[in-house]
């Protein structure tokens, strides 16, 4: 069965045991920025910002420099450093904040991170202004949903609805982010699953071909084939820290809906 765009599904039906839906469900609206990249509206003690949804970040909560001075939070250093795929060290320093608000879902006394200038900078690449992060570390304690056709977030503690032929695959937990093992052509591989990714990429080696080019591969995800367009980079990073050679960004995702499932480990595309 050919779907429309590049994603084909080979074989990709969900066989789902009898669970229960009666936790509460959160919804709050999502924004599909020009650059390919998730956002929603957040609140951090009562102040309304917009936050980036990135499932390959480990951290939880992480705010801008510039908001952390804006509500005086106090912040300690700490012993943590986090690497960018492009292998950059990054020093973080810790904080709490009374109050995090997501929809109709809130919060007390969550602890945050702050990278100083970290999401400054960032902002001025994809040439949009946001001020948080919600990374895998907040993620992965819920069920969420991003259904990216009708720009809506769900969040709960319990299982939420799966069609019955969403494409799914499995992930496994590697250094506090999601990893999805399978194989390009017969060779097997692993992928970062990164909702903080415009685009997939494919590091050069496996590409075969030169930094920034598009490739378009046939990769194995979960038990169904799919034709990925990847753009090569140099993701040694990630090779050495999470054992990828390739990270899923968000043109597999584009206009479906995405649900995490962090009790089962599966990603379900629909």
């Amino acid at each position: 069965m050919r779907r429309p765009a590049r994603i084909v599904i080979l074989a990709a039906v969900l066989l789902l045991p009898a669970v229960s839906f009666a936790a509460d469900v959160y919804v709050n609206p999502l924004r599909l920025a020009p650059s390919n990249l998730i956002f929603t509206h957040v609140a951090i003690d009562g102040k309304a910002v917009l936050a980036l949804i990135d499932t390959g970040s480990f951290r939880a909560i992480q705010l801008s420099s510039t908001l952390a001075r804006d509500l005086g939070l106090t912040l300690t250093q700490t012993t943590r450093i986090a690497t960018r795929h492009d292998g950059k060290p990054l020093f973080l320093k810790s904080g709490r904040v009374d109050r995090f608000t997501i929809g109709t879902y809130e919060r007390r006394n969550v602890e945050i991170d702050v990278i100083e200038g970290d999401i400054e900078g960032i902002t001025g690449q994809v040439g949009m202004e946001f001020q948080a992060i919600v990374g895998w570390g907040f993620l992965s304690r819920y069920h969420t949903v991003l259904d990216l056709k009708n720009l809506s977030m769900q969040i709960s503690e319990g299982f939420l609805p799966v069609p019955y032929n969403a494409f799914t695959m499995t992930y496994v937990v590697t250094s506090g982010v999601p990893v999805i093992k399978g194989a390009i052509g017969a060779q097997e591989a692993r992928f970062l699953f990164d909702t903080g990714a415009p685009m997939s990429t494919l590091d050069l080696g496996v590409a075969g071909t030169q930094d920034g080019e598009k490739v378009l591969r046939e990769v194995l995800l979960g038990r169904s084939r799919v034709a990925l367009e990847f753009q090569a980079k140099d993701l040694s990073v990630i090779k050495k820290s999470l054992g990828c050679v390739g990270i899923i960004g968000n043109n597999l995702l584009r206009g479906r809906t995405v649900y995490i499932d962090t009790t089962g480990n599966g990603i379900h595309l629909y």
